[in-house]
């Protein structure tokens, strides 16, 4: 009878064991899902760049003063930063259709002959230079000259069919650690009637 109460308790023990075995098994497993999971998520996160978007600060914004369009062979545009924050240039698209977006770019007076700064316009931003402050106003003088290529512009200057500026658009554009930052919110459509004089 001894035999059978040793083998029972014997049996007992090696369950027990079992069960401890089993349950450190679980652990174990769970603890190398959650390592790998740690893992991933840490290179994923170094691999994919999940910064939001950089935009200008709320609040940027400009105003078109007034326009000017009898100057020969160009475009004068007042404009004032009615925003809370400094504006570095913008950006100036026109077209002939009030009804279209305008695409064309026009070329400012300050980057005549440089390649890529078609429609932009920096401001010089009185004694600091470069910025336009709240408050301050600046003329933005452009040509009628425009890129080669864009809509309206197959030749090098504006060949809009009814000789006439309908509207433009305005962009204003800050400068982050070098980089040109459009501003999506803070344009400015403008319906203007406008002859192009050459």
């Amino acid at each position: 009878m001894r035999s059978y109460f040793q083998k029972s308790e014997v049996n007992k023990k090696m369950k027990q064991k079992k069960a401890v075995s089993l349950m450190l098994s679980y652990v174990l497993l769970v603890g190398i899902v959650v390592g790998l999971a740690i893992i991933v998520w840490g290179v994923l996160k170094y691999w994919t760049d999940i910064s939001p978007p950089v935009d200008c600060e709320e609040g940027t914004s400009l105003i078109l003063i007034d326009y000017d369009c009898s100057i020969g062979g160009g475009l004068s545009l007042t404009l004032r930063n009615n925003g809370r924050f400094s504006v570095k240039g913008f950006i100036l698209t026109v077209g002939n259709d009030s009804n279209k977006e305008p695409l064309t770019y026009l070329i400012s007076q300050k980057h005549i002959g440089q390649t890529g700064m078609e429609g932009f316009h920096e401001f010089s931003g009185g004694v600091l230079g470069g910025e336009l402050k709240p408050t301050d106003d600046e003329e933005a003088l452009y040509t009628h000259k425009c890129r080669s290529g864009s809509r309206g512009c197959q030749t090098g200057d504006i060949d809009f069919s009814n000789n006439r500026i309908e509207v433009m658009k305005i962009q204003p554009y800050i400068e982050l650690k070098r980089n040109k930052i459009v501003c999506k919110d803070s344009v400015i459509k403008q319906l203007v009637d406008c002859p192009i004089i050459t």
